[in-house]
């Protein structure tokens, strides 16, 4: 047993296995996979088991901001300090707690429904920072607790300030309604000597040091230990805003990025000019374009929980791209869809562990076809 560093666990809903030595908790997320894919052998990578986070949603509670109670979703506990956080996110998440208690901030109730402050979140990639209040509203306090935000833009060290509205009864951490009070909207982060922008309120990868390490080897997967082999195409499906693709476009010749966000496209397009890439362009399509490219291809496929739609399954198995790289944050779901890949063997199995002290891990197979 594991003593643990947080005054919260147990009560918080965040962490589940902070009693839990590390190497343990890594040993457990192993097994694991290993009885989804009894025949095959694992590689298992991880790195610091704390301070990895760049990203926290904490909600407001009427003692500041904090997470919810393990097993509840109204009872709400006030969080001075996260252990799983990095130190500037840290920072952040105390500059918000004493603005709490210096003003008087309306925090939203989840029972009555009624109140203005949701959601702040806090993200903290390496090269720049946000903190992104998430606002109902329908409330008639709306306007007050804006100037207060606003003034706390001015003293904070962030530098993003915005500020996103949603209804009462939408519950969700993220805002298509947004306001810039300081700085941009956009966030930026560098990966394999790769800098890539993403937007606030897209999904990026939580634990730095570790898709670092993921994308270096799915690079190792997809070009092999050949530093002179270029291989023809590269095809970065759920691309979002490139990672993949853009890390990996200078060992093919043609990298082809695509998303069904336009947000994450755009993005996708700016990240392809900013790093100089001649040969990779990005597409706003649905995983189903996927059909569209009949040449030779390398496909990685990065999909969301859910995993691949049926209609993408069916595309490959007739377009049997010789080289797929399935990364998945849901090793149940990509074994489900692997067993549909009908023509393919996997060559290789990794676990990451982007998620120290929960149950959570990441998954990377490479499956080939004869």
């Amino acid at each position: 047993m594991e003593e643990p560093p947080c005054p919260y666990f147990g009560t918080c809903g965040g962490c589940t296995s902070q009693h839990i030595e590390y190497e343990e908790q890594v040993k457990k997320k192993t097994e694991f996979v290993q009885k989804l894919f009894p025949k095959v052998p694992i590689r298992t990578t991880f790195d610091q088991p704390y301070h990895y986070r760049n990203r926290m949603d904490f909600t407001f509670t009427k003692k500041g901001i904090g997470l919810r109670e393990k097993g509840s979703w109204e009872k709400l506990l006030p969080i001075e300090q996260c252990p799983i956080s990095n130190e500037q996110l840290n920072t952040r998440l105390a500059e918000v707690q004493q603005w709490t208690k210096n003003n008087p901030v309306n925090p939203f109730d989840v029972v009555t429904q009624t109140g203005t402050l949701k959601y702040v979140v806090i993200r903290t990639p390496r090269n720049t920072n946000s903190i992104t209040f998430i606002l109902n509203k329908e409330s008639p306090n709306m306007e007050e607790q804006i100037m207060l935000i606003k003034k706390f833009a001015e003293t904070t060290t962030a530098k993003n300030i915005l500020i996103g509205t949603i209804g009462a009864k939408t519950d969700m951490s993220i805002s298509e309604e947004l306001t810039v009070i300081k700085g941009d909207e956009m966030l930026s982060e560098t990966l394999c000597n790769k800098t890539i922008t993403y937007h606030s309120q897209a999904f990026f990868q939580n634990n730095t040091k570790m898709a670092e390490k993921m994308i270096e080897h799915v690079k190792e997967l997809a070009i092999g230990n050949s530093q002179l082999d270029v291989r023809k195409t590269l095809v970065d499906l759920y691309g979002g805003a490139g990672t993949f693709g853009i890390c990996l476009a200078d060992r093919f010749d043609k990298t082809i990025i695509i998303d069904n966000s336009k947000q994450n496209i755009t993005c996708a397009q700016q990240n392809i000019v900013a790093n100089k890439l001649t040969n990779t362009f990005a597409i706003c399509a649905d995983a189903k374009a996927l059909a569209d490219h009949t040449e030779e291809i390398t496909l990685i496929v990065d999909p969301p929980r859910a995993g691949l739609h049926p209609k993408v399954i069916k595309t490959i198995n007739q377009l049997k791209p010789k080289t797929i790289i399935y990364i998945s944050c849901n090793p149940k779901q990509m074994a489900q869809d692997i067993a549909r890949l009908t023509e393919y063997k996997i060559d290789s199995l990794a676990v990451f562990d982007l998620f120290p002290q929960t149950e959570h891990v990441e998954a990377v197979a490479k499956l080939t076809s004869d």
